[in-house]
């Protein structure tokens, strides 16, 4: 890894309705950064119905590989590591191989680094590519396996493995990796776009403000995440609130245009303003200028924290579990679960964010210290030794 102006890296990442868009962004974020520094990028994707793969493509090489799933009327009974490998719609062998073929056909050549970012594979994978990649290099050439996770619970064979979970400890991964991958754990080593490092000191100042301040923006951003009732719920609860009426919302939702258009529709007249998009470019600069986020307990937590913003954390999958509850524990964020008595929960939080700045305040500054948004630099500078 020490000459970065002749190294090709290939990501292995997905998204879908059902994987969510998380695993692609977060790519992208370290793609770019890594192009900026001599990486010429590949990324081998599935083309599953609600991917990103036209996102990629505004800057990347995509290899598509063919979309193999089918839905399956007993998904919703799957539950766990089921779920996740049901995802794929293949065994983790034959995407290994059709992987493989894409990169044989397009005479790809010395892969530098692997990326792998997807919740249906682990070593399995990774040795089948291993052994490919071993015969194909030269013997003076070794193909670097990353990793990038949040489950701590299946096992890899790689070279990195990054986890940016609060409070993630290496206790908890050393019974799944090889002796001699090295761990990268915790917020220190968050992904994020370079515009929120930009924004941070600027965030600072005006969320500090908030002890004298009212809300009166509000971001919901919930990712790929789209409920009816529980969005319903969201928007009746701030409509709610005695002073809705000066209070302007901005809605991202990465769900269609259709489905942002009738939320709009539906609720427009219950707020001063009511914004809605389906994707922004800048997300930091919403944040920035929310007075209250309402998000994903999931990776976007570290977003709200580098900027410092009060926080409602919903936990929408079961993925996001151990996230949401280190958020809670340290009093980054208000957490609530949408398998807990939601309606009534996320009500009274809402109520106590808008009402008692002092509240807002201390979600503020309990936040703030938990990313500093220099995780990239971090991981560049260990591909460098």
């Amino acid at each position: 890894m020490k000459n970065l102006n002749d190294n090709l890296v290939v990501f292995r990442c997905d998204s879908s309705l059902k994987i969510g868009t998380g695993h692609v962004m977060r790519c992208i974020t370290f793609a770019k950064e890594l192009a900026l520094i001599g990486y010429e990028v590949v990324f081998l994707c599935r083309s599953y119905e609600g991917n990103l793969i036209h996102l990629l493509k505004e800057s990347f090489t995509v290899l598509i590989l063919e979309n193999n799933y089918l839905e399956n009327k007993n998904d919703n009974l799957l539950k766990g590591k089921d779920i996740y490998e049901n995802w794929l719609g293949c065994s983790q062998a034959e995407d290994a191989e059709n992987c493989i073929r894409l990169i044989k056909d397009n005479s790809l050549g010395f892969i530098n680094l692997l990326v792998i970012d997807h919740y249906s594979l682990n070593e399995l994978w990774e040795n089948h590519i291993k052994d490919f990649l071993k015969e194909e290099n030269d013997p003076s050439e070794v193909t670097k396996i990353f990793v990038m996770d949040d489950l701590a619970e299946r096992n890899h064979n790689c070279d990195y493995l990054v986890d940016q979970t609060f409070l993630r400890n290496e206790k908890e991964y050393r019974p799944y990796v090889n002796s001699n991958c090295q761990l990268l754990l915790g917020t220190d080593y968050a992904i994020l776009r370079k515009e929120f490092k930009e924004v941070r000191e600027k965030s600072l100042k005006r969320k500090s403000d908030c002890k004298n301040k009212n809300v009166e923006k509000i971001l919901i951003y919930l990712g790929s995440f789209y409920d009816l009732n529980i969005i319903n719920i969201i928007f009746k609860s701030i409509s709610n609130i005695s002073s809705s009426k000066n209070i302007e919302v901005d809605f991202i939702s990465q769900v269609g245009k259709e489905k942002i258009k009738f939320i709009k529709q539906r609720f427009i007249k219950n707020f001063k303003q009511l914004n809605t998009f389906n994707f922004v470019e800048n997300i930091a600069d919403k944040i920035y200028q929310a007075d209250l986020c309402i998000g994903a307990a999931g990776s976007s937590s570290w977003e709200r924290c580098t900027l410092g913003c009060p926080t409602i954390a919903i936990i929408t999958d079961e993925n996001q579990k151990a996230i949401g509850e280190n958020l809670s524990i340290k009093n980054v964020a208000k957490v609530i679960d949408l398998k807990d008595n939601f309606e009534r929960n996320f009500c009274e939080a809402l109520e106590r964010l808008i009402f008692d700045n002092m509240k807002r305040y201390n979600l503020h500054k309990s936040s703030f210290k938990i990313c500093d948004g220099e995780g990239i630099r971090r991981l560049i500078e260990v591909l460098k030794q």
